[in-house]
């Protein structure tokens, strides 16, 4: 089991999740991201430089509480920029205040 795999599975028991997904545009998955939102679960989607506004526009609208993290990638962001990801998804995990966004933004992260 990976280090990751550990700490997904210890946080299922923190109420958080992850949603790794890439472009998946012909799935709806508003009920779900909805139904999480409405629990207050903490949530992390890691959304590509290239189509952040648009991924933006429909989590603030389907997750408002969401945290969105935006990577160089395009699709195997875990992949493609592994150190990168690891360090954004810790973050996440350990439950600290902020996530990055970029170099210059940061995002205040709620108490959970």
């Amino acid at each position: 089991m990976t280090r990751h795999s550990q700490k997904l599975t210890k946080t299922a028991f923190n109420n958080r999740t992850l949603s790794m997904s890439s472009v998946t545009s012909l799935i709806d998955y508003r009920p779900e991201a909805k139904l999480l939102d409405s629990h207050g679960i903490p949530t992390l989607d890691f959304v590509s430089k290239s189509f952040a506004s648009a991924a933006r526009r429909w989590l603030k609208a389907n997750t408002p509480q969401a945290h969105i993290q935006e990577m160089p990638a395009k699709h195997l962001m875990f992949w493609e920029y592994p150190d990168l990801f690891n360090q954004y998804l810790d973050t996440f995990l350990d439950g600290s205040h902020t996530i990055p966004v970029n170099e210059n933004t940061r995002v205040e992260k709620e108490k959970v």
